[in-house]
C-alpha cells in the first residue's frame, strides 16, 4: 500500500496529466470526478484509522486502570515465587 504522500503525488500527477489530455469534455469531467472522490475517502480513511488509534489507546488506559489491582497481585504472587524459586536454588 502507498504511503499518504505517494497517494498525493499520484493523484496530483494523474490531475496534471488529465488537464494536458486531449480527450473530450465529457472525460475528463467523469476523471476528475473520480479523482475528488478518491481524495475525500483518501482523507476519511485516515481520520478513520486517527479515530481508531486513539479508541485503542483509550481502551488501553481504561483497561489498565479497571484492572490495575488484578495486575498488581499477579506481580506479587510471580515476585513471590521468584523469591521462593531462589531461595530454594541457594539451599541446593
Amino acid at each position: 500500500m502507498r504511503s499518504k504522500k505517494e497517494r498525493t503525488k499520484f493523484l496530483k500527477e494523474l490531475e496534471g496529466d488529465l488537464k494536458k489530455s486531449q480527450n473530450d469534455a465529457w472525460f475528463r469531467d467523469v476523471i476528475n470526478q473520480c479523482l475528488e472522490i478518491v481524495a475525500q475517502l483518501d482523507e476519511e480513511n485516515e481520520s478513520v484509522w486517527g479515530m481508531l488509534d486513539e479508541m485503542k489507546e483509550s481502551e488501553m488506559e481504561s483497561w489498565a486502570k479497571n484492572n490495575e489491582n488484578m495486575l498488581q497481585e499477579y506481580l506479587d504472587e510471580h515476585v513471590k515465587t521468584l523469591k521462593w524459586m531462589n531461595k530454594i536454588k541457594g539451599e541446593a
